[in-house]
């Protein structure tokens, strides 16, 4: 029975949280299965073959059992007949020397007969011995096949286990994540160039990051790049809107006099909510270009184009 190469795999977080185990390689399962199956196959076939082979050998045993019946019968006949022409007629010799002829004849194809049937015993045995053997090796490979069965479906068990507690963990890391906006953070340190207006001295590490930028000041800040830079029409703007809308959504959760506007196109404009951006100074809103937002009395307007 072959042996399966193992792989040490090994995954762990920042934190130190993770899982260390082995993993077999399914497709050298599946080729061991392949070559047992074909080894299965061509075993059967022998076995088939042997049935076949030990048929005929019982036919032609059971003919010539038929043949040397029928020959002694001959012979038992021709024995009375001789006996009965001695009686009769004494000048029968030569007929009685063709008998003996036929008789001998008879007696060697009885002894060819004989001698036949004692080759097609020992063939007959000695394919009894072929299938004994080839059962015997059948029985070991579907011993050996379902070994590898049960071996294949212990491994598959482990690796639902450990796919089990490596889903456990990235929803535990995920959690973490969440708890600590390591997200915010992310977006933050992969488009620092981009958004160097809201931070510029930058900063060390996370924990001053979240010190620094979960207040409502920023929200505050941002509101006022973001109105800079689209009247300016930056190429930057949309990295300090998405980083706008992932800090609000961190910091609503924690403060209820944090409130989002619901700015639309189609409503009039109302320079107490809107800030122009492009247009007319009345009319209606053709484009939102930025939805405003109010902390406590202190309103910080949408950004918009008129028709």
């Amino acid at each position: 029975m072959s042996e399966f190469n193992t792989y040490s795999i090994s995954i762990k977080d920042k934190n130190g949280m993770g899982f260390e185990g082995e993993l077999i390689n399914k497709k050298e399962v599946d080729h061991a299965l392949q070559n047992l199956n074909k080894e299965l196959e061509k075993t059967s076939n022998d076995l088939k073959k042997a049935q076949e082979e030990l048929k005929d050998s019982k036919d032609k045993l059971l003919q010539s059992q038929m043949n040397l019946d029928t020959t002694s019968e001959t012979l038992k006949k021709t024995q009375n007949e001789l006996d009965s022409e001695k009686e009769k007629h004494t000048a029968c010799e030569v007929r009685l020397k063709d008998k003996t002829n036929e008789l001998e004849k008879t007696q060697s194809a009885l002894e060819k007969t004989q001698n036949e049937l004692k080759d097609e015993k020992d063939k007959a045995n000695n394919f009894k011995d072929k299938l004994s053997s080839a059962l015997n090796a059948l029985e070991k490979t579907q011993n050996e096949l379902t070994s590898k069965e049960e071996k294949l479906n212990e491994c598959e068990t482990g690796l639902k286990d450990k796919t089990n507690e490596l889903e456990k963990t990235q929803n535990e890391l995920d959690n973490i994540k969440e708890n600590t906006y390591f997200s915010l953070y992310e977006y933050y340190q992969a488009n620092k160039e981009n958004l160097r207006e809201f931070n510029s001295n930058g900063v060390k590490d996370q924990c001053e990051f979240l010190v620094k930028t979960l207040n409502l000041d920023s929200l505050k800040n941002l509101h006022f790049i973001i109105k800079t830079k689209t009247l300016r029409e930056s190429s930057d703007l949309q990295y300090y809107v998405d980083f706008f809308e992932k800090l609000y959504k961190a910091l609503e959760k924690y403060h209820d006099n944090l409130e989002r506007f619901e700015t639309k196109e189609g409503e009039k404009f109302n320079d107490h909510k809107h800030d122009k951006i492009q247009g007319n100074s009345q009319g209606k809103i053709k484009k939102v270009l930025f939805v405003g937002f109010r902390i406590s009395n202190n309103t910080y307007n949408s950004l918009v184009e008129v028709e």
